[in-house]
């Protein structure tokens, strides 16, 4: 038998262990999540909803795919003040609002990005800020309470007129 050979049974074997280790780590991610990890975090996001209430807080869960669930904090979408003529027929364009998002991802991590607000046909929509992974045992109440935090921040950059310049559609 010859050392490539021999490289290739080796290889097989670690790949082999690895995947084991994956299917238990994804297991137990996964487990984490469910059990507890996602009802941290919405607890934490309807905390923050009621005690900070003169923001026009939304909260909102999606989980229309198992393992796959979404958890997003943010505004309620509000009128832009914007109005057109489309096809003969007045649009009111909808700003959409900025949005912190907790997504879990196939193995069974937790990706955190800040969505920012754009305006609906006429203010391009940025790149979604990544914050980072997290496995769901790494995530505490102190850890989204930080997130919101620069969430907010982020926001207030985008509100203030602090960010950099805003994208418009060219036609």
């Amino acid at each position: 038998m010859n050392n490539h050979f021999q490289e290739i049974l080796n290889k097989a074997f670690e790949y082999e262990k690895a995947l084991e280790t994956s299917k238990v780590t994804i297991e137990e991610n996964r487990k984490l999540w469910n059990a507890e990890t996602n009802n941290l975090i919405l607890g934490t996001f309807q905390g923050v909803a009621k005690n900070v209430p003169n923001l026009n807080w939304e909260i909102r869960k999606v989980d229309a795919m198992e393992n796959l669930d979404i958890l997003m904090l943010g505004f309620k979408n509000e009128s832009s003040g914007i109005v057109g003529q489309v096809q003969g027929v007045f649009k009111f364009f909808a700003k959409v609002s900025g949005k912190l998002i907790y997504s879990q991802v196939y193995n069974g991590e937790i990706y955190v990005l800040i969505d920012y607000p754009h305006v609906e046909h006429h203010v391009e929509r940025q790149q979604p800020k990544f914050i980072g992974k997290f496995r769901p045992d790494k995530i505490t109440v102190d850890l989204v309470l930080n997130h919101i935090n620069e969430f907010l921040e982020e926001m207030l950059g985008w509100e203030s007129g602090t960010r950099k310049l805003i994208g418009f559609f060219n036609g």
